[in-house]
């Protein structure tokens, strides 16, 4: 009778704990998307508070490395920052890093490039958001 109680517990826990997960896992799927729905300044408030400017390098990676909603691309240049128009008239910091947020509907896939700009000291300078669309 005991090792019946215990058995029922066990399997109430483990329901428990997978249920708390699809959760979770549930609201990160609908803020990832709920992004795509922002414009690009709304999206670079968002990050910004995430990473405020005056933040170094390294915060900034472990901020990325951390949210699961970017594709981490691992692209930082140490030698410039980042284009801040299409033309590449002006170049913005003198390090930089590009993240990728994805999402893929069809027929279209969606992404949002950020790219951050950091002075001579690793430190952040300024944040751009692009919002992509391309075709299967």
């Amino acid at each position: 009778m005991k090792k019946v109680k215990v058995n029922r517990l066990l399997i109430f826990s483990v329901c428990g704990i997978l249920i708390f997960a699809l959760i979770c896992l549930f609201i990160s799927k609908c803020i990832a998307s709920d992004i795509f729905k922002k414009n690009s300044l709304e999206i670079r408030k968002d990050i910004l508070i995430l990473t405020p400017v005056g933040t170094d390098v390294e915060n900034v990676v472990n901020v990325i490395e951390e949210n699961d909603m970017f594709y981490w691309d691992r692209y930082i240049n140490q030698e410039i920052g980042y284009m801040a128009d299409e033309v590449g008239e002006e170049i913005v910091g003198k390090k930089s890093i590009r993240a990728t947020i994805k999402k893929k509907t069809f027929p279209f896939n969606k992404s949002i490039v950020i790219f951050w700009g950091f002075d001579e000291e690793s430190k952040l300078i300024d944040v751009m958001v692009k919002k992509e669309l391309a075709g299967f």
